[in-house]
């Protein structure tokens, strides 16, 4: 936990990133995990932020995770984050009118134990097309854009974190 100037990054194949419990904050480059790299991480809540001013990191990085890798990412279950797993607040990432591509498609087994808040950014969902891929997510998700890929097999299962955040319905809000 803690503020990562330059983000986060695992893109090696065999490379397990374990988060700790707690708070990670992203200020410029992104969340990145790609090429058969893995994240494991248990009540995390990842905040992506602009970087700061005056620094050697320049911009605005958003949440890729693509590859081969695993991922299992569950959010705090206590907090002002409880039950979200990726929070990036409103006008983050450029210029005004600039819209983020975040990315979450594995080829392997994805799950996500929490909600995504993408409130003006874009966010494309997917997985690899055979019956051992797949990509769940146990939470809400918002975005400015919700793609979902083509041949994914995708499980949206509601919020995560029981009462007071389940829901008996999921909606489309424009």
């Amino acid at each position: 936990m803690g503020a990562y100037c330059g983000g986060i990054t695992a893109a090696k194949s065999g490379v397990m990133v374990t988060l700790n419990p707690g708070i990670y904050v992203i200020r410029g480059n992104g969340f990145n995990i790609s090429s058969g790299g893995s994240i494991q991480g248990n009540g995390v809540a990842i905040i992506n932020l602009n970087p700061p001013t005056g620094t050697a990191v320049n911009k605005f990085g958003p949440i890729n995770i693509a590859g081969s890798g695993s991922v299992n990412l569950t959010a705090m279950s206590t907090g002002t984050l409880a039950g979200i797993v990726f929070y990036t607040p409103r006008f983050r990432g450029g210029a005004p009118g600039t819209v983020q591509l975040n990315r979450i498609h594995s080829s392997s087994t994805a799950v996500i134990g929490g909600s995504m808040y993408f409130p003006d950014q874009q966010l494309e969902v997917g997985s690899g097309n055979g019956p051992n891929t797949s990509l769940t997510i146990n939470g809400g998700i918002i975005g400015g854009i919700i793609n979902f890929a083509a041949d994914s097999y995708i499980h949206v299962l509601g919020f995560a974190g029981g009462s007071p955040y389940g829901v008996k319905q999921a909606s489309l809000v424009k």
